[in-house]
């Protein structure tokens, strides 16, 4: 942002919000502090970060699909870290006069050693269930619906080649499931996020929530 802290300098990264529970302030009054930890977001729980927001002015959450311009981005050896500012229509060659900008943090918090063996599809992964790039939400992804997992079958044996060509099998999931049910269908994810109560198990095109041991939700 340019020196009054409204107009973009240099266009860079437009968010758009994907969960409830975003919170901001006001812009030049205070910053709000969130993370993101086992698949939950809230407050920070640092004791710095944790007293600027008991002390933040008028705090509030962004809605899902609210849009944000990206203003930094820091790492440590567990961490990484959004700093963002909420922008109306997010144009970034004219002001929205309407919206008075709020801005927060959120740091995404991984296990001791995760973040290092991580690649990057598996760290945005996780980013994506908090923001995800403007482009890539308008673009048609032609995606299966989040309940299902299209799952083809192989190709036809050479004995078997007058036979009619198998169909893809598609595999439904139902909430209760167990782990083992769905391990036993999909096989082992590529990696765990969290622990207990709340576990998302990670695919190549999926992701699969959790909690107490059964299957709440398919991303």
């Amino acid at each position: 942002m340019d020196a009054s802290g409204t107009r973009v300098a240099t266009p860079g990264a437009i968010l758009v919000a994907q969960l409830d529970g975003v919170m901001v302030a006001p812009k030049g009054r205070s910053l709000y502090y969130n993370e993101f930890k086992n698949g939950v977001i809230g407050p920070d729980t640092s004791l710095v970060n944790a007293l600027h927001n008991r002390l933040a002015f008028n705090p509030h959450p962004l809605a899902v699909g609210d849009k944000v311009y990206l203003l930094r981005l820091d790492t440590s050896s567990n961490s990484i870290t959004f700093l963002f500012q909420s922008c109306g229509t997010c144009d970034p060659k004219a002001v929205d006069p309407a919206h008075q900008p709020s801005q927060g943090e959120v740091t995404f918090k991984f296990a001791k050693g995760e973040l290092q063996g991580a690649d990057f599809n598996q760290v945005k992964q996780v980013i994506d269930h908090v923001f995800k790039l403007n482009d890539e939400v308008q673009a048609p992804t032609g995606a299966p619906p989040p309940t299902s997992y299209s799952n083809p079958a192989p190709p036809p044996s050479p004995s078997s080649t007058e036979a009619p060509p198998p169909q893809a099998v598609e595999v439904r999931f139902a909430r209760g499931m167990t782990i083992e049910q769905v391990v036993a269908i999909l096989g082992q994810p590529m990696s765990i996020i969290g622990g207990d109560p709340k576990k998302i198990y990670v695919y190549k095109n999926i992701k699969v929530i959790f909690v107490d041991g059964k299957l709440t939700e398919v991303q």
